[in-house]
């Protein structure tokens, strides 16, 4: 019979110790938290923005700041969020952007192709204001 080699205990750690970690996790997770509240109100500056844009109040797509939104959550997935709640709202928050980036690619496609629906109709009310002054 043969017997397994005993571990060594492990030496006892201070309680000050367990105190300094927890003030640091506390410390990550106030951190955590502005960070996904800031991306939570770049998300509404872009998702506005675009909304602009598609009304035509914009020249441009935000394309800069879209990518830039991106990435800082790509950054921030790469961190272990520990709370719970700040995961979750953290996971609705990549959710919202990817529903959102789906509506935004379609709608842009739609531009592109010529079918956007805000389009058409403003094509043909002016296509009907031009047919009802050749008629006067």
């Amino acid at each position: 019979m043969t017997m397994l080699p005993r571990s060594r205990p492990r030496p006892l750690k201070p309680a000050g110790d367990k105190l300094a970690r927890e003030g640091v996790a506390k410390a990550g997770a106030q951190s955590l938290a502005a960070r996904v509240d800031e991306l939570e109100k770049r998300l509404e500056r872009v998702r506005a923005t675009y909304e602009a844009y598609f009304l035509g109040l914009e020249r441009r797509p935000p394309e800069m700041a879209r990518q830039q939104l991106h990435h800082k959550l790509l950054e921030l997935q790469g961190v272990p969020i520990v709370n719970t709640a700040l995961r979750f709202r953290f996971q609705n928050l990549v959710q919202r952007f990817t529903q959102l980036a789906g509506h935004w690619n379609r709608t842009m496609r739609e531009i592109e192709a010529g079918t956007y629906r805000r389009d058409l109709e403003k094509a043909a009310r002016h296509m009907a204001a031009r047919d009802g002054a050749d008629e006067v």
